[in-house]
């Protein structure tokens, strides 16, 4: 790996973090980060979306810091049903609440006049007093708007700005009782002037319906954004800071081609075979890159194939045609009569990875999302589901 004579210890993982890039390891998105600041500045509310991996997270905790704004997270990826969704939106807005407090009796005074059928109490821990709610009423969206319209009150009272930043709001969609919760969180969304909502997540199909679709709560309330992956001029400048602290110069175009290859400059695989690069005491070349890069995906084998275990015969066959480079053209004659697929069953296939974030068209060509799904795919020929098994 080495350059030259001399290498610098630094903290990979500051630089190429797995989970949430901060400070150092945040990678450009300037255009991005200042879109959202002004978001922030003029409370537009703002959907970020992209697929799973991208860095939404770090781009909205970024934007949210630099803003020096009380905020709070609630994350639902493992929200499953009304009633978790309930308790992830008020246990932080009761963490919201806790942080904008000032005296304990300025808020219960102030609870009293706002709430109508919810009780709250203090609770005193080890870093002070918390604020909790008693949800006795059933009905969830009830609940939820109730105490987001509190939240708002207290925040008005007060005369300060707070950011609720809502992560994997797909969750919510996916329900059938979820209109309710997007008709509670529209209604204080459209009202307040002191709060602002960032709301994301990685099913881009069912976000852009929820936030799209005439018919849903949340259609034309918010700024969207479409994360796209970091470009590849950025990530050489990223790179070459990085190395000329490692090793006093900037990496040559054969390495930066080699990586691109393999992650493709997708944000997590970026970062997951940078790590190991940078872990390596061998001279990097392309030869290096491609075995270091191959033996991590014999690693995550048992990931890929469980993923690829979703799917249909027809759905697998599809996507693993795009992978070898089959990009366009999927429903023509000549392709048709290659595969011995109706074409109903390839549409259908195609309807379904796209809607699942398997593939993504750009420019008319399809490709593959997942970088380590693709080389997998590539690496292992995984051919157990032929033409011949593909049902109609």
């Amino acid at each position: 790996m080495k350059e030259n004579s001399v290498t610098n210890k630094i903290n990979f993982v500051d630089y190429f973090p797995l989970g949430l890039a901060k400070a150092q390891s945040f990678c450009n998105r300037l255009k991005e980060q200042e879109l959202l600041r002004q978001n922030i500045a003029s409370l537009n509310h703002t959907v970020l979306i992209s697929p799973r991996r991208y860095g939404k997270s770090s781009l909205a905790l970024r934007a949210i810091e630099h803003a020096k704004l009380p905020y709070e997270i609630v994350d639902l990826f493992v929200a499953k049903n009304p009633q978790s969704i309930e308790q992830y939106i008020v246990a932080g807005v009761q963490r919201l609440i806790t942080k904008v407090m000032t005296t304990p009796q300025q808020i219960m005074k102030l609870l009293r006049k706002t709430l109508k059928h919810l009780n709250a109490k203090l609770v005193l821990g080890t870093n002070g007093c918390n604020l909790e709610f008693s949800l006795s009423n059933p009905d969830v969206a009830s609940n939820i708007l109730e105490v987001l319209q509190t939240l708002d009150e207290i925040l008005k009272h007060k005369k300060i700005t707070a950011i609720l930043f809502i992560d994997e709001f797909q969750q919510i969609g996916m329900l059938a009782q979820g209109r309710g919760i997007e008709g509670a969180l529209r209604h204080v969304a459209q009202t307040t002037h002191n709060l602002m909502f960032i709301f994301s997540g990685s099913n881009r199909h069912l976000l852009t319906h929820m936030f799209n679709d005439s018919s849903r709560p949340f259609y034309k309330l918010c700024q969207t954004m479409h994360l796209q992956r970091i470009a590849i001029p950025d990530y050489v400048a990223y790179l070459n800071q990085v190395s000329r602290k490692t090793w006093g110069n900037v990496l040559v175009a054969e390495v930066f081609t080699a990586i691109f290859k393999c992650a493709e400059n997708h944000p997590y695989y970026m970062n997951a075979l940078c790590r190991r690069l940078w872990l390596t005491e061998q001279r990097l070349t392309p030869e290096l890159i491609y075995a270091i890069w191959k033996e991590y995906v014999f690693e995550e084998r048992s990931k890929t194939v469980a993923e690829l275990d979703k799917l249909t015969a027809n759905q697998y066959f599809v996507l693993n045609k795009i992978a070898h480079g089959v990009t366009t053209q999927l429903t023509s004659h000549v392709f048709l009569s290659e595969i011995k697929i109706p074409s109903a069953s390839v549409i259908q296939a195609l309807s379904y990875l796209e809607k699942n974030d398997y593939i993504a068209k750009e420019k008319n060509e399809y490709y593959v999302v997942d970088p380590l799904i693709k080389s997998s795919l590539l690496i292992f020929s995984l051919d157990q589901y032929r033409s011949s098994d593909a049902v109609d």
